[in-house]
């Protein structure tokens, strides 16, 4: 399995090193699925392998297992005492011979001690698991040399790519988060509760992308898996983590007045109680979360509610600290936000039907647009709203712009939008550069030109021309513009919420990026604290553009993952929700996370434009990434049309971006050249550095020149990308067979800039077929492909002929074939080999 590679691999090769392996992990949490794995490679490399495995059934009858291994082996004891035992298995193996013990926990005492003294005698190799907490070194110790294996816990991504292999397709990202949230990231309960989901109805595939029917990805049918987990423990414990799952979360004292303290150290060891948020917290939940849904007998919010309502847990009696449960900030990100956005959408339908007016409309959309499940209220709302009055007031102007949203980002129909806007301003021409103002905003979001002139200014100066002004201003990296404009939005309360974006914005474009990160960072917690989507999603991708400049990926993941779990904003900023997905399939490529890309791309690609005016803003960069493979020449020529895209539209920083981006993974001097014309004789700090280091490149400017170069600038934030750009452009003079200027530039990266280009390094690589990619459906689209219509094929499988389009435009990319046939041919011998 994907997941535990690692793992296995370290396993495998400390066993043939001589050494015990003990794999230590979560109950559920894929111990015996990572020891059956490394007992398939033993097996597959001529080591024999004897299995032990324990059972509540035989824990307490003494001597259960050593008469399984007896049965195993085949030999005959010739007492019934424990030395007998240990000389006949002992006698009956092998010195080649593997141990493998699942679940000792669950072995009664005599057989563990029985198969110690067997190491001893013998000198063989256990490999052995442990439940964590529950440590087994009385009856069955640890023998040098051991080595410690943790078996790790998914991570948001991966779990995303396991229920697209468990589920034969991708996964709404939201609906994977959820599932994470509920499972802790152990393997064993997300399995089970994605396939429980699917049984029982509650997941459904969605032209192509399995999604949540209802709010609750609840079955009844896991309660069973769940019993079995409290099964093993005693009776304290089992009961502590009952009356948490329905208590909880509670404070640390309240628990330990119920419970004793020693009963919640143990569920804190066992990882079945863990902080309610960070490790600092002193309220305590039950984990994983789920557990709580499992004897959930009043509601959730009457429980939180009571929860907020404890009293001072300063005096909290003190408790060993613990780690939280992995997901557990995420899982409590999601739902904060969830439960705002359901009572907050609920409230705001009320009082639209209450009253239906434009004032009301206006507040139930600017929740429920780009909310799936909406969509038919959305259309309730829009056609039975009151209209205003003869003369518009702020009411129906914001309700107007909540339709042209919907036109454009749900509808996909801009043009509407257009029309709609030019009858409107006909009719009211006072309201005329106000529309066209905004207008222009939407459009250019949704992936149009930027005009050629900013809208005149108005007297007095209006929030919506100045925001578009302000808009146009940066992406065609006009500071002067956005510096002059910015200071006549200070008498406008309205326009508050821009300084949370343009501070932290203008100082990354001023070169001032890990400034700018600190404020991102701040203003983003501040979103998070007023649950505030849309402000926070802007502010983490500002977050991941400073990142991406400083080099930091560990950082990207992070901020992936919490927009992942907190899901779409509204959808006039589907650009930025689209473009940290791109950036994060980017990351998923160059480390190899072939089937997490696949996955992010197709959640970027619903949202995305085609070009937009920011890096990732489009899903061009990636597409050329992924089709070029190892070809830099091929990956040139593609960079530079993107770069010439974002130019003829005018998104000046976009393409500025584009091109630094694709030069510090490949260097070719198309994308060079275009981007010396994108940047022309701007003046945009972010980029001076990186720039001018790009002409001198592009020049072939002498080792020595590039050194004189390097003595003279202020190096600041961006010391990544200029290693960066000196490693891809060491590796193009590599290829051409010049290692001596190669070597000079990877000198000057490291003397000037203090690191070695391999740190964080992307390069391009040989993107080759990945059959092993391709979802179950999509191999049974593709393999009929040969000889069916798509019309025949949707007929045969019950869907659409627009998804086995997508379907087969799928498996080809992944396959890199050219045609139907090719792809059928493909699928067919990776299935029989």
């Amino acid at each position: 399995m994907f997941v535990f590679r690692q793992a296995i691999d370290e396993a495998f090769v400390a066993l043939q090193a001589g050494q015990n392996v003990r794999l230590s992990g979560k109950r559920l949490g894929g111990r015996t699925t990572l020891l059956s794995s490394v007992v398939t490679a033993l097996e597959a490399s001529s080591v024999p392998v004897l299995g032990v495995r324990g059972s509540l059934v035989g824990r307490d009858q003494a001597g259960y297992g050593v008469e399984q291994i007896r049965a195993n082996l085949g030999f005959t004891l010739r007492t019934k005492d424990a030395m007998s035992a240990v000389d006949g298995i002992a006698g009956a193996l092998g010195a080649n011979w593997v141990i493998a013990v699942d679940d000792p926990h669950l072995i009664d005492p005599l057989t563990l001690r029985v198969l110690s003294a067997v190491r001893n005698q013998a000198g063989l190799r256990f490999i052995s698991t442990e439940v964590v907490g529950r440590p087994q070194d009385r009856d069955f110790p640890a023998a040098w040399p051991e080595r410690l294996i943790r078996v790790p816990d998914l991570d948001l991504p991966a779990t995303g790519a396991l229920l697209h292999d468990l589920l034969g397709g991708p996964i709404d990202p939201l609906v994977a988060a959820r599932l994470y949230g509920k499972s802790g990231g152990i393997i064993g309960i997300l399995v089970a509760l994605a396939e429980a989901a699917r049984n029982d109805g509650l997941l459904e595939s969605v032209d192509g992308v399995w999604r949540g029917v209802s709010g609750s990805l609840w079955s009844p049918s896991v309660a069973a898996l769940l019993d079995g987990l409290l099964a093993e423990l005693d009776p304290a414990e089992s009961s502590l983590i009952r009356w948490l799952a329905e208590n909880g979360p509670v404070d640390v004292s309240q628990l330990v007045d119920a419970h004793g303290q020693d009963t919640v150290e143990r569920g804190l060891e066992l990882r079945y109680v863990s902080p309610a948020g960070s490790e600092n917290s002193m309220q305590l939940q039950v984990w994983p979360p789920v557990l709580a849904t499992r004897f959930e007998d009043i509601p959730r919010i009457v429980r939180q509610e009571r929860a907020a309502m404890l009293q001072d847990p300063s005096a909290a009696a003190p408790v060993r600290s613990a780690q939280p449960g992995l997901g557990n900030e995420l899982a409590l990100l999601a739902r904060s936000f969830r439960m705002h956005d359901a009572a907050a959408l609920e409230q705001a339908l009320a009082a639209w039907t209450s009253d239906p007016s434009p004032k009301n409309a206006s507040g139930y959309l600017s929740f429920a647009l780009g909310n799936r499940s909406e969509r038919r209220t959305v259309l309730r709302v829009l056609s039975e709203t009151t209209e205003g009055s003869a003369s518009p007031d702020l009411n129906d102007v914001d309700l107007l712009f909540r339709r042209a949203q919907w036109l454009i980002f749900d509808e996909n129909t801009p043009a509407l939008a257009q029309s709609l806007f030019a009858h409107h301003a006909a009719a009211h021409p006072g309201l005329a550069a106000t529309l066209d103002a905004g207008l222009t905003v939407l459009l250019v979001l949704h992936g149009d030109a930027a005009p050629a002139h900013y809208p005149a200014p108005t007297t007095p100066p209006t929030p919506v021309v100045q925001l578009s002004r302000m808009f146009l201003a940066l992406i065609a990296g006009d500071l002067s513009t956005w510096d002059d404009d910015l200071k006549t939005t200070v008498s406008m309360p309205q326009m508050d919420w821009l300084q949370d974006y343009a501070t932290p914005r203008i100082s990354y474009l001023r070169g001032s990026v890990s400034e700018a990160l600190e404020l991102a960072l701040q203003k983003r917690s501040l979103a998070k604290d007023r649950l505030d989507r849309s402000a926070f999603v802007v502010l983490s991708y500002l977050a991941v553009l400073c990142a991406h400049h400083l080099g930091d990926y560990a950082l990207i993941r992070r901020l992936l993952s919490e927009v992942t779990v907190i899901g779409r904003p509204r959808p006039v900023l589907d650009a930025f929700y689209g473009a940290i997905f791109v950036m994060g399939a980017m990351d998923a490529h160059f480390s190899g996370r072939h089937q997490v890309r696949e996955d992010m791309l197709l959640e970027a690609a619903s949202v995305s434009p085609e070009v937009g005016p920011f890096l990732g803003m489009g899903l061009d960069f990636t597409n050329a990434i992924l089709e070029a493979g190892s070809d830099a020449e091929r990956f040139d020529e593609a960079m530079a049309t993107a770069v010439a895209a974002r130019v003829k539209k005018g998104f000046i920083v976009g393409a500025i971006q584009t091109a630094l981006t694709a030069l510090t993974i490949s260097w070719g001097d198309h994308t060079a050249d275009q981007l010396a014309t994108a940047y022309g004789n701007g003046n945009l700090p972010l980029f001076t550095n990186a720039v001018a280091l790009c002409n001198a490149l592009r020049t072939n400017k002498s080792p020595q020149e590039l050194e004189q170069w390097a003595r003279s600038v202020h190096i600041g934030d961006d010391s990544h990308i200029l290693t960066q750009l000196l490693g891809s452009s060491a590796r193009r003079a590599e290829r051409e067979g010049d290692s001596g200027r190669s070597a000079a530039l990877l000198g000057v990266a490291a003397q000037f800039f203090g690191r070695a280009p391999g740190e964080n390094e992307l390069t391009l690589s040989d993107s080759a077929s990945q059959p092993d990619l391709v979802t179950k459906r999509e191999r049974q689209v593709g393999m009929l492909a040969g000889r069916l219509t798509n019309t025949e094929i949707a007929e045969r499988l019950g869907i659409s002929s627009r998804t086995v389009e997508n379907h087969i435009a799928n498996a080809r990319r992944k396959t890199h074939t050219a045609t139907r046939i090719e792809l059928a041919d493909v699928l067919l011998s990776h299935l029989t080999q």
